[in-house]
């Protein structure tokens, strides 16, 4: 029930008893003021003051958070942030924005609201999405080429980019070849056989082209092809193709049933985590040391396949092991088919040296087919 006083006509005397009931209730209703105006929370700015990305630590600023109680709670929109950062007290509390979905590239305003144990403030500030993750952004792979590469004539090799990213990136394509005396001989072609220009790469799709070859006239022996996609923006490289190998004056022997795509460095010796280079397709080592690679390979035909992993000549002191499959073991896709790509993995080890410098071949074979398909790496000493 509400304080009720008593009601004074006109020309009565105010009686100082009554006076004083006033009185006594204004004290209350003041000290009853005074008590919510110390626990009321508020949020007076945002430390930096936006835009700010998912991930990066921002201090809310502002008082009666009850952070040494254990009493705040805060919420980007909805989503809780679970941990307090050192540094957070009553009047600034140190959070790392959480994950929100759905943010457009430009950002948006998301309301941050802080709770105590009586009441609530809230503030609103730009918050933009994580930034893009574009190692391994791409997948770029070589398509089937049944043809014959011939000495004096043009050679042109398909292959396809497809995006990992979540957002649509500008990318161009760039190709490598050894030996790199022929580089000079290397266009990246679209399918129409015209230049290929900057390419708007949305998520999840992919788009064609061609790496076209002018061999010269008296040329001989093996040559290696990669194609490496390369973000616009950041001059960050997405990936780069397997190396598709070939010799001038034989009919290729790949098999189409048979697509590389990306390439990774899974496990190392410490200290050699960057030990690969996808710009080069070079592996990298000192002596007594080891790495495990892996290629995500595509099997599009039923049989059985058979992997090897092989050192050449000139690279003394490297050797190279199955992990999967094992040493002596096939894949068995004679009834179905993987549903996705498989990661093929193998071991690169170096000895007490000296290292020579070379390449390491991995093949895929199906048995009882003559043509293979295989990815070639450079190993040098370093």
């Amino acid at each position: 029930m509400p304080t009720t006083f008593p009601r004074v006509n006109p020309g009565q005397v105010i009686r100082a008893a009554d006076f004083n009931q006033v009185l006594a209730a204004l004290e209350d209703l003041y000290s009853q003021i005074g008590a919510v105006s110390t626990t009321a929370v508020s949020i007076t700015s945002f430390m930096p003051p936006g835009p700010v990305k998912v991930g990066d630590q921002v201090t809310i600023l502002g008082r009666n958070f009850q952070y040494t109680i254990g009493a705040e709670s805060v919420f980007f929109g909805g989503v809780p942030v679970n941990t307090f950062l050192s540094g957070s007290s009553d009047t600034q509390l140190v959070v790392n924005v959480p994950l929100l979905t759905n943010l457009p590239d430009q950002g948006q305003a998301v309301t941050v609201t802080v709770y105590n144990r009586t009441g609530s403030d809230s503030k609103q500030i730009t918050v933009l999405p994580p930034p893009v993750l574009l190692q391994n952004g791409a997948s770029v792979s070589a398509g089937a080429f049944t043809g014959t590469p011939t000495a004096g004539q043009t050679a042109n090799f398909p292959f396809t980019v497809t995006s990992n990213l979540s957002q649509t990136r500008s990318i161009t394509i760039s190709a490598t070849i050894t030996p790199s005396s022929f580089q000079a001989n290397l266009q990246v072609l679209n399918p129409s056989m015209q230049t290929l220009g900057q390419i708007a790469l949305a998520p999840n799709t992919s788009t064609s082209f061609i790496v076209s070859f002018a061999i010269p006239a008296g040329a001989s022996g093996q040559f290696g092809i990669s194609a490496i996609a390369t973000d616009v923006e950041t001059g960050t490289p997405l990936n780069t193709s397997a190396q598709a190998t070939y010799t001038i004056g034989q009919q290729s022997q790949t098999d189409p049933n048979i697509q590389f795509g990306t390439i990774k460095l899974i496990n190392s010796a410490q200290g050699q985590g960057n030990a690969y280079s996808s710009a080069n397709n070079t592996i990298t080592l000192p002596v007594n040391s080891w790495v495990t690679m892996q290629v995500s390979t595509l099997f599009k035909g039923l049989g059985k396949y058979s992997v090897t992993a092989s050192v050449g000549a000139s690279a003394t002191g490297w050797t190279s092991t199955l992990v999967y499959p094992g040493p002596g073991q096939v894949l068995d896709y004679s009834v179905s088919l993987p549903a996705t790509a498989t990661n093929l993995q193998f071991n690169v080890i170096t000895g007490a040296g000296p290292l020579g410098s070379g390449q390491l071949t991995l093949q895929v074979q199906a048995q009882g087919q003559t043509t293979s398909n295989s990815v070639s790496f450079n190993v040098a000493s370093a």
